[in-house]
């Protein structure tokens, strides 16, 4: 049965967002979603939910390079929980270090130019990340 998957790189204020099918084992970024407050959210997210139909959602989870939970991890079960509770769909979760270090990465190696301000730079980094995420799922899960 082919998987979509939508992936988030979940954050206190922006939430980085991209798609992936099994069928081609490919994803790519969609956006970067911003805002203000746990009730902002669902009003933002549910126009994601219902223009790609995922049939799984998958969210990075922070963990600390000795496995241990950060303060990050809390946040981001509960915004699993809130995921499941909203959409009804398998929430399935993958270990998100270093995502963010592999998107700039890939960021700065498809740029032509070097010396990109900081803030530009990491403006979609959180859309790659959440594509990094899908991405490294599939590998593991091959076959």
């Amino acid at each position: 049965m082919p998987t979509s998957i939508l992936a988030f790189d979940f954050g206190h204020k922006k939430i980085g967002i991209a798609f992936g099918q099994s069928i081609t084992g490919t994803a790519n970024p969609i956006n970067v979603l911003h805002y203000k407050s746990d009730q902002a959210l669902w009003p933002k997210l549910e126009p994601y939910i219902t223009q790609w139909h995922p049939t799984h959602l998958l969210v990075g989870i922070p963990l600390n390079m000795d496995d241990s939970p950060s303060d990050m991890t809390v946040a981001c079960q509960d915004f699993c929980r809130y995921l499941k509770k909203h959409t009804q769909l398998p929430v399935i979760t993958i270990d998100e270090r270093l995502s963010t270090r592999a998107a700039r990465w890939q960021l700065d190696s498809n740029s032509n130019t070097s010396n990109r301000s900081k803030k530009n730079r990491s403006q979609p980094v959180d859309a790659i990340a959440a594509q990094v995420l899908i991405e490294n799922w599939f590998q593991a899960h091959q076959g």
